[in-house]
């Protein structure tokens, strides 16, 4: 379970350089700096929100079909 939290947290560490200085994280995807990490965790970042905004607007209408 530490690992998981781990990868969480660097994920997650990734998304907030993108927000805090977003010039200075797109130098470094031009210069390559960490680019795999910070696809695969963008990537995963975005399916997490996807899934989640995605049950978040199901969750009404399974209700209303029971």
């Amino acid at each position: 379970m530490r690992n998981k939290e781990k990868f969480g947290i660097q994920q997650f560490g990734v998304l907030v350089n993108l927000l805090r200085d977003r010039q200075a994280f797109l130098e470094e995807i031009r210069q390559g700096v960490r680019l795999q990490n910070k696809i695969s965790s963008l990537f995963i970042l975005s399916h997490r929100c996807c899934t989640s905004e995605y049950n978040r607007v199901r969750q009404p209408y399974q209700l209303n079909q029971d």
